[in-house]
């Protein structure tokens, strides 16, 4: 990226977003009758000339500059004028860190590199070659006085003044880190460490930790204790908790522990291919989880 992301947003300000070209086509229509006009008070001398010439002839110049400008933008960036505006929304919504945010998850899980993007571009509303170019292969813009580096770690993060909208922006990145083959240490470890920078209270971090301690590779059987709920499915015998981790009664811990992050993987209800499946995946889950306590126990 050629600026940071408040450069970004203070170029898109300097320009005007919403201009179309049928706006550019009035506007030049107006400037060619305003000549026309201009020419015929010329040549009758007449005393409006002045009047025309200090209201109107001052704009000519804003115009040509700001279409300058505008075309200089778009030829930094390499970006049409919808991807400006769609990525400029993205970053009021979420804030200038939001890219540097998703690319640190992404890049901890590179062979999910396609359906990274396919999954970015989905709850982002992004087009493909700004994920790419300036989310997934992001590159750092030069330090220097006037464009201090982004790092999130030293920063005073947030996303957003409204809770609800940095949980959803993190709810998108627990749902980038589980792509293939679920959550690893290092992608686990920097998700609890954003979550600490944005001054997440216990409850949430004790809501992140149970909905997605399943979907871990590796974790710590002490820092978990299973997810609460008020439903149950209380089974009559111990074997039929088994059973619905579709394992033997002689199984081992390391067979009971994949056993049941593969179940998980099946059906955890924030996996994007079951989408169309959410309640029955829920419902789903309290009972593979209570089948999990039950056999650990």
């Amino acid at each position: 990226m050629k600026f940071t992301e408040k450069e970004f947003v203070k170029k898109c300000k300097k320009i005007n977003l919403n201009s179309t070209d049928d706006e550019d086509l009035k506007i030049i229509s107006f400037l060619f009758i305003f000549l026309i006009v201009l020419i015929l008070f010329i040549l009758s001398k007449n005393v409006v000339l002045m009047f025309l010439d200090i209201l109107i002839l001052p704009f000519i110049p804003k115009y040509i500059d700001e279409k300058l400008e505008k075309e200089h933008f778009l030829s930094e960036t390499e970006m049409s004028l919808n991807e400006i505006t769609h990525f400029y929304n993205f970053i009021q919504e979420f804030g200038v860190y939001a890219t540097t945010l998703l690319h640190d998850v992404c890049k901890l899980n590179l062979e999910a590199r396609e359906r990274q993007i396919e999954v970015i571009k989905e709850l982002f509303n992004l087009n493909e070659s700004v994920i790419v170019n300036y989310i997934i292969d992001k590159k750092e813009c030069e330090e220097n006085e006037d464009n201090p580096a982004q790092d999130w770690r030293s920063a005073d993060l947030t996303i957003s003044s409204d809770i609800s909208v940095t949980k959803r922006f993190v709810d998108r990145l627990f749902k980038l880190a589980i792509l293939e083959d679920g959550i690893h240490n290092d992608e686990w470890k920097l998700l609890m460490e954003i979550m600490g920078k944005l001054k997440f209270n216990n409850r949430y971090f004790s809501y992140y930790k149970e909905r997605y301690t399943p979907l871990r590779t590796e974790f710590d059987e002490n820092e978990w204790k299973g997810k609460s709920s008020t439903i149950t499915y209380t089974l009559n015998n111990p074997k039929e908790y088994y059973d619905v981790l579709g394992l033997k009664e002689n199984a081992t811990d390391e067979e009971i522990r994949r056993a049941y992050h593969e179940l998980a993987l099946q059906h955890h209800p924030d996996l994007p291919k079951n989408a169309g499946r959410i309640e029955e995946c829920e419902k789903m889950m309290i009972k593979i989880n209570e089948a999990y306590e039950k056999v650990r126990g």
